[in-house]
């Protein structure tokens, strides 16, 4: 079976001005990765009607289907339907369903139908409707020869909606496609391009496979998929990757460390409290994310000032004073201090220097300490955070959860 290629088009000038962030043609991609069909390409085009002609045609010389979100409003610079109608020669209608549920919803606003909303439900003669359940403007799909068109509100959560609700079925039926298959393996704290070589060491046919590495935040995401009609061994695929990446793999039934995490100290039957300074609470919030954390996970205390190093956490001002706030002495110290006051068993703690100023030559920003206190004692270390002052925070709540899932995993 050839593949049926695809290319999803955004439009507005709002993306382009980067007022208002693309996150359509991601959640397609997503959405379609897993069937059998190769996205070739995404586009963002204007509201131009002009722009948007030519980014239709083109893409409907590169692909099978062209996906459009975007475009299908009541206002001036809403012209997928416009450009469409170039191309395409339709004539154009109104969907009755569409306006109905439009006039009982500026009903209930104390609001009526003005010749300019009419747009908003206009759609090409004989297109399929796709209903809009979360707003007013439908979706629809029409043909041009050998190619489908389906077009979709740029709204996020109405094309959401509409993607698994209708047009996932109508591409699998339409095609006869099928789910191929496919596994992801996740690393932590490796960089892309070591990660990229031991992927091309591994004892897998790679050429018979497509594969791809995604980074976000210390998190690297290696996916494989198979090229039908070639078999794919998933088990395969994950026992080698273990076997390369050791611990540094997050066990594949986990989407985050911190899932691993909740789970180990579940297993284990162990709790564990929180003392932050830099991250202000990011270790918190990453760990009761997890549905259930509170089995595990007792509470924590934001120490940001030495006030409440001091007096909260029981770090004594000698050491604050010797060693300053952002050393292992106060790491250790604090980690120790939560566990005993909230009677857990492990603490873990973190103090560093976010920026963009309070840096040295000595602890310039980005130097972050980490505590681990446990009923044998206490230990520490540091580790050196490159970025701005979000990616400190961010980078530095994974490697304490990273820090603490390695510990539970050697227990």
């Amino acid at each position: 079976m050839v593949m049926k290629d695809v290319t999803v088009l955004c439009t507005g000038n709002e993306l382009l001005y980067g007022s208002t962030q693309n996150t359509n043609s991601g959640f397609i991609s997503e959405r379609l990765f897993p069937l059998e069909l190769r996205v070739r390409m995404h586009l963002v085009v204007g509201d131009d009607i002009d722009e948007l002609e030519r980014a239709l045609r083109y893409a409907l010389n590169s692909s099978d289907i062209i996906i459009v979100t975007g475009g299908l409003g009541p206002t001036d610079d809403d012209n997928t339907i416009a450009a469409l109608k170039r191309i395409c020669g339709f004539t154009v209608t109104v969907d009755e369903r569409s306006k109905d549920k439009m006039a009982k919803y500026f009903m209930n606003m104390g609001m009526s139908i003005s010749g300019a909303d009419l747009k908003m439900v206009e759609v090409p003669s004989g297109a399929r409707i796709l209903s809009n359940t979360y707003g007013i403007a439908p979706g629809f799909i029409i043909q041009k020869e050998e190619n489908i068109i389906i077009a979709l509100p740029g709204v996020p959560g109405e094309m959401a909606e509409m993607m698994d609700a209708s047009v996932i079925p109508f591409i699998k039926k339409e095609y006869n496609i099928r789910q191929r298959k496919n596994v992801s393996v996740r690393v932590i704290g490796m960089k892309e391009s070591e990660i990229n070589e031991i992927v091309k060491s591994m004892d897998i046919e790679l050429t018979r496979l497509e594969w791809a590495i995604t980074a976000k935040q210390g998190i690297t995401t290696v996916t494989f998929a198979q090229k039908p009609p070639v078999s794919f061994d998933a088990d395969g695929i994950v026992s080698e990757a273990e076997r390369l990446f050791g611990d540094r793999l997050l066990d594949p039934s986990f989407e985050c460390p911190e899932e691993e995490v909740i789970q180990l100290l579940r297993e284990r039957g162990m709790t564990v409290a929180a003392a932050e300074s830099c991250t202000g609470g990011l270790v918190s919030k990453r760990l009761t994310d997890i549905p259930g954390s509170s089995d595990v996970f007792t509470g924590s205390v934001i120490a940001y000032s030495n006030r409440v190093k001091v007096e909260e956490l029981g770090v004594p001002e000698e050491k604050l004073t010797r060693y300053g706030a952002v050393s292992e002495e106060v790491a250790a110290e604090m980690a120790h201090g939560v566990r005993t006051i909230l009677g857990t068993d492990i603490g873990i703690s973190i103090t560093g220097i976010a920026g963009p100023g309070g840096g040295t030559d000595l602890k310039p920003v980005g130097t972050v300490c980490f505590g681990l206190a446990d009923a044998n004692g206490a230990k520490s270390y540091t580790r050196t955070v490159s970025g701005n002052r979000e990616r400190v925070r961010v980078f530095a709540s994974l490697i304490a959860i990273e820090n603490l899932r390695k510990y539970l995993k050697e227990l």
